[in-house]
């Protein structure tokens, strides 16, 4: 960074940043014409067609004929920055938000709740109009409580309904706090296999790790595979519609851990877990 006072300002999206000292200098006299904005009297050096850099402007852009741009504001949920891949600095929009830098909209993201519940989550939620609700209502509870705006739904099937058709096709969805690439492009990608992406959904919603062990952490989900509530291969169960949190009934779970390639990422066959179990929820931001 510069020392204070000296190639640093202010721009859209708040903050400073570092800045070529000779485009902050001439920028405020020749504003708006490409060219000419930090190169008065045609002194300057031809810059590389397409290369950017951070101004007093936001971001400036080389164009064609090799000469500067006026800056162009970043987003106000962006912020001009350089890094090592992009030395000259350009707008990137801010943790939880996508686009170009000079227009971000904000990404949906998934998590697994950092705290565990019983088959019975009714009874976490005594006024919901049905185990389901319940459950989208703790993502809701938990998500606000870790300071993240937007609504969410639990990633669950009961007896009637399936898990895929409770969620709206608003993705693409990314992980919580990995916004590079996203998850689940869509909601149709979310039951179909992708060999190579093997990370489990394992972040809580205040960005922490659950912790792995051999044995894999468990999430209710009563979901098969392919997002319905069904498997002719291996019954899935629901804990009564999750209003029983008893070792007498059963509820289907996935592994935190398990990558989207494999779909025990929400359904493990080999067995069903008794309901007084404590296991995780999915959470998919709407």
């Amino acid at each position: 960074m510069s020392a204070a006072g000296e190639g640093s300002v202010a721009l859209a999206g708040g903050g400073a940043t570092d800045v070529d000292p000779g485009a902050a200098g001439a920028s405020g006299a020749n504003e708006g014409q490409a060219g000419a904005s930090d190169c008065p009297n045609g002194a300057c050096a031809a810059c590389t067609p397409g290369a950017t850099r951070c101004s007093a402007g936001g971001q400036q852009t080389c164009s064609a004929d090799g000469s500067w741009l006026a800056g162009q504001a970043c987003d106000a949920n962006a912020l001009c920055t350089a890094s090592s891949a992009d030395v000259a600095g350009k707008c990137n929009c801010q943790p939880g938000w996508a686009g170009s830098g000079t227009s971000c909209a904000h990404v949906k993201r998934i998590f697994v709740t950092k705290h565990v519940y019983t088959g019975n989550l009714l009874a976490v939620v005594p006024g919901a109009a049905s185990g389901l609700a319940a459950a989208d209502a703790i993502c809701n509870s938990t998500a606000q409580a870790a300071g993240l705006s937007g609504t969410y739904r639990a990633w669950l099937s009961s007896s009637t309904v399936n898990a895929i058709d409770r969620l709206t096709d608003v993705g693409p969805w990314y992980l919580l706090n990995a916004y590079t690439s996203p998850r689940y492009a869509n909601k149709a990608a979310i039951v179909v296999s992708q060999p190579g992406q093997i990370v489990g959904i394992a972040t809580t919603e205040d960005g922490s790790f659950i912790s792995i062990n051999e044995s894999g952490v468990i999430v209710w989900t009563g979901t098969a595979g392919n997002g319905t509530n069904t498997n002719p291969a291996a019954p899935i169960t629901f804990c009564n519609d999750w209003t029983i949190g008893l070792g007498g009934a059963t509820g289907s779970y996935g592994f935190a851990n398990r990558g989207v390639e494999d779909p025990s990422w929400t359904q493990y066959t080999g067995l069903n877990a008794k309901c007084d179990t404590l296991a995780h929820l999915y959470c998919f931001e709407q």
